[in-house]
């Protein structure tokens, strides 16, 4: 008889072992389905009055956008009318 690296083995009687090896069962899973359909918890406000405020303050900073804008115009439009005047 050989062992690894085609050593031969010397004593080929010893070759057993008494270790007790434990073995364990898994049993199948079983998936048990309810009738009734269960409805989840309720967690916190619906998603409109979240939606409603994000719009609103999209708004307003879009006219605040729009009013910065025109000043920035109005104040461009009244130095070139006064630097052709002066």
């Amino acid at each position: 008889m050989t062992v690894d690296g085609q050593v031969p083995d010397a004593n080929p009687d010893n070759n057993r072992d008494s270790e007790d090896t434990d073995v364990v069962v898994v049993l199948p899973t079983t998936v048990t389905t309810s009738s009734t359909p269960e409805t989840l918890p309720f967690t916190g406000p619906t998603s409109g009055g979240a939606g409603g405020i994000g719009i609103a303050l999209l708004a307003l900073g879009s006219l605040a956008v729009l009013a910065v804008r025109r000043r920035e115009e109005e104040t461009e439009v009244a130095r070139g009318w006064s630097s052709r005047l002066g």
